[in-house]
């Protein structure tokens, strides 16, 4: 397992606290992943307990958006991302450390805390997916506005460059709104060991 030396954002980075592989990533690419872990997150919306659930692929969203923002990620923050039971989110980080997705990380501040991140190929097979998932947007836009006039082909693209901000937006409010929450007390007379 390797070490985070400093949690400090004002401490220069290491290999292990770049924030993504570019300086600046394309935007599309964040925006895609920002879409894709919010959409995920209403599919329970449409009801069938669980079957729409994908905790890997949350786990995977999560970390690559986090990243990107340059900011670590506790293994306790990555499990809640997952949107399932702890012992379900490290059974996953089990299999997808085994299978050179991610890694885990000790902090050396503090012996108590662990982090993850996704490991160089990690990152890149994810860089990949959402550039191809952005060209093929940009070709199915591209043929769709092919056939309008100006007007309406204009009216699209500010429409579109509202949904983004849109999204954004919205990315920003979910940052500013997540609160952890407290253990729960089966039995109020004992306390919570």
């Amino acid at each position: 397992m390797q070490t985070v030396g400093s949690r400090n954002k004002n401490s220069p980075p290491n290999e292990l606290d770049a924030s993504c592989s570019e300086s600046n990533p394309p935007l599309p690419r964040l925006v895609i992943a920002r879409w894709l872990y919010w959409s995920r997150g209403k599919r329970p919306i449409m009801g069938g307990n669980g079957i729409f659930s994908d905790p890997a692929w949350d786990i995977l969203l999560d970390l690559y958006i986090r990243q990107c923002e340059g900011k670590h990620t506790s293994v306790t923050s990555s499990c809640i991302a997952s949107r399932v039971p702890p012992t379900t989110a490290l059974r996953y980080h089990s299999l997808m450390e085994k299978n050179g997705w991610i890694v885990r990380i000790k902090d050396e501040s503090d012996k108590r805390i662990r982090f993850v991140r996704l490991t160089g190929d990690g990152e890149r097979r994810l860089t990949s997916y959402f550039d191809e998932v952005g060209s093929n947007l940009v070709n199915v836009l591209s043929r769709s506005l092919s056939g309008l006039d100006y007007d309406h082909a204009n009216r699209l693209i500010t429409d579109m460059n509202e949904l983004t901000g849109a999204i954004q937006s919205l990315n920003r409010k979910v940052e500013d709104q997540v609160t952890y929450a407290e253990p729960v007390n089966p039995e109020p007379d004992k306390p919570i060991s």
